[in-house]
């Protein structure tokens, strides 16, 4: 059994470029507390792993597994990695930590998900994030690649069902108004008339690329994704969204959270940074050579049970 015992976030509204910090002061502030939500000090964790996209391109940074270490000491000595994976990077981390878990392997494992994407201007932004595209075949023309992309794959869903605008702009409201909930996002203290989430060109702007407008360019790629995951039927995903069921309360909320990805019925939420694998009566593996930690029959009956108290505590 996995479980996940604890996790920590930073404030998405700050800005760590102005503040002259990078990613070593990202993670020396969000693992920290992390592990202490967890309640597992550092020197329990037994490997990590590290989501990044474009660590090199924002920062000039590479090699983020060993910066972990280097922020946070206490994880000396043990494996780090680092994942690249476009806008999975962090699911894929998650991958490999639950695979180190389910192997036996390890016990303990260390998940990390950043970027510092706000300490440069928005079009040398939007040309690194260009690099998760197919670079040369893709948005060959684009002054905002993604933008670009998500206006293709609009224009292809309404050559092939339809698109209407009210989803569009009702996916868009509730993604804001789920931040409002949300006390560590970015737009939490945003607001918008009611027609910020229509064809008003002073409002809701049409961007540079295709038919798509400022706050649902990237709805359509949300939409999609519905669709693909078997949420709703190809073409159906407008209906569902308009239903209300993709909403927070909903038969199937998305992004509640900060997440894109629809939860299924009944699933609840984890949040996800340091998990640990651990059976009945079993010993910790070996985290130095040489050195094995164990626990009596009853003390290892308390923290199993205090663990797993931990992990319905944040589901």
């Amino acid at each position: 059994m996995t479980y996940v015992l604890g996790g920590a976030q930073t404030d998405f509204a700050r800005n760590f470029g102005k503040e002259g910090n990078g990613l070593l002061e990202m993670l020396a502030e969000v693992v920290p507390a992390a592990l202490a939500d967890a309640e597992v000090p550092q020197q329990a964790v037994q490997v990590a792993h590290v989501g990044n996209l474009a660590g090199e391109l924002f920062t000039g940074q590479a090699q983020l597994g060993g910066l972990l270490v280097a922020a946070v000491p206490g994880l000396d000595g043990i494996p780090s990695t680092r994942h690249e994976a476009a806008c999975a990077s962090g699911s894929t981390a998650v991958l490999a930590a639950c695979a180190d878990l389910e192997s036996g392997r390890y016990d303990v494992a260390l998940v990390v998900g950043l970027e510092l994407m706000r300490n440069t201007d928005a079009q040398t932004a939007a040309s690194h994030l260009g690099s998760a595209a197919w670079v040369g075949h893709e948005a060959l023309d684009a002054k905002f690649p993604w933008p670009a992309l998500f206006a293709e794959v609009a224009d292809a869903y309404d050559q092939r069902y339809g698109l209407d605008r009210e989803p569009l702009d009702a996916f868009a409201a509730n993604a804001f108004a789920n931040a409002r909930r949300n006390r560590l996002a970015q737009t939490r203290d945003w607001s918008f008339p009611a027609a910020a989430f229509g064809p008003d060109y002073e409002l809701n702007p049409l961007v540079e690329e295709g038919q798509l407008r400022k706050n649902d360019c990237g709805r359509t790629a949300e939409w999609a994704r519905l669709e693909h995951l078997g949420a709703a039927e190809p073409g159906k995903g407008g209906e569902l969204i308009l239903s209300g069921a993709t909403a927070a309360g909903g038969a199937l909320p998305v992004n509640p959270g900060g997440a894109d990805r629809p939860r299924p019925p009944g699933r609840r939420h984890r949040r996800k940074d340091a998990q640990r694998r651990r059976s009945p009566g079993r010993r910790h593996r070996r985290s130095h050579p040489g050195r094995r930690r164990s626990y009596g029959p009853d003390r290892q009956r308390r923290r199993l049970l205090h663990h797993r108290r931990l992990a319905g505590r944040h589901r």
